[in-house]
């Protein structure tokens, strides 16, 4: 099981150490309860810790993220690259003005540097490549239809599995604009 802490201050559950992965037991998620709720409260002495999320541990897939911004010429844009630490990293990104199809979804893929990791790089499985495209079209309409509203959407790690297995979002922060 997965404990994450729930906080609408804490932006980056990790770099908190609001994050514990592979519990296996009641005795270990005790104290990794304990524990996030110690290490945020040193991050961030004055967040509002509004509790500890329980969840399955995710299956495990290429990590990816997928956002959306609102820019102020194009409107919202549709961002993908490769998830968890390594979009800051490599920052090897896409950006496309929402809303997309799937035939500029997968443009965008292809335009990654780390494309062949979705391809079955070095013996790897293939991941499920039409269902992230599927995502990515989803989630630009999403942002045209909300363009209002939503200020930037992040959701990262996405866990692409093999082809025909699908995907799972792991995490995701919304950001409204303020009324």
């Amino acid at each position: 099981m997965v404990l994450k802490i729930s906080s609408a201050n804490i932006l980056h559950k990790t770099e908190a150490g609001g994050v514990k992965l592979n519990l296996q037991s009641r005795e270990e998620a005790l104290t990794a309860f304990d524990n996030i709720r110690k290490s945020c409260a040193v991050y961030d002495p004055q967040a509002r810790l509004e509790g500890v999320l329980v969840q399955e541990m995710a299956k495990a897939g290429t990590e990816m993220i997928l956002g959306i911004s609102s820019d102020t010429q194009f409107g919202p844009l549709l961002m993908v690259g490769m998830g968890g630490v390594l979009v800051e990293v490599f920052r090897d990104i896409a950006l496309y003005p929402c809303p997309l199809g799937q035939a500029e979804a997968l443009g965008m893929l292809r335009s990654l540097k780390a494309y062949k990791l979705l391809t079955g790089y070095r013996g790897s499985s293939p991941c499920d490549i039409d269902a992230l495209a599927e995502v990515m079209v989803r989630l630009s309409r999403f942002a045209a239809e909300n363009k209002e509203t939503v200020k930037e959407l992040d959701l990262n790690p996405v866990f692409v599995c093999s082809e025909g297995e699908g995907l799972c979002v792991v995490d995701a922060l919304l950001i409204r604009y303020r009324d």
